[in-house]
């Protein structure tokens, strides 16, 4: 869901999740500019909602429409089986796109 920047992030010591610990440490060192972590968190979370999706084996093909950089960050994060499954690979943004030209954009491809 939608955070308010307070909620994701504190400038308290250790106040940044350290993925290699399961949970059970905080790094104290922001080895990312704020809006790199943000866009990492972002990216990691499109990543694990694909998964899931595609993890329950209810889609054979998918398709994945996103920036460049979004695009190539999800697709690096998944296994070589569910990329493997993807039919439609468009590296477009097409946020505030008309409804139209989206549907004529998917179809084309």
């Amino acid at each position: 869901g939608l955070k308010k920047l307070s909620e994701q992030v504190t400038d308290k010591a250790g106040g940044f999740p350290a993925s290699e610990t399961n949970g059970h440490g905080n790094s104290a060192a922001e080895r990312l500019p704020l809006q790199e972590e943000l866009e990492t968190r972002t990216f990691r979370k499109i990543t694990q909602r694909i998964r899931d999706l595609l993890g329950d084996n209810r889609f054979e093909t998918w398709g994945l429409v996103a920036p460049p950089e979004v695009n190539n960050a999800v697709i690096d994060a998944l296994d070589a089986k569910q990329v493997g499954r993807l039919t439609v690979n468009l590296k477009l943004d097409l946020t505030g796109q008309p409804p139209d030209s989206l549907k004529r954009r998917l179809l084309a491809a």
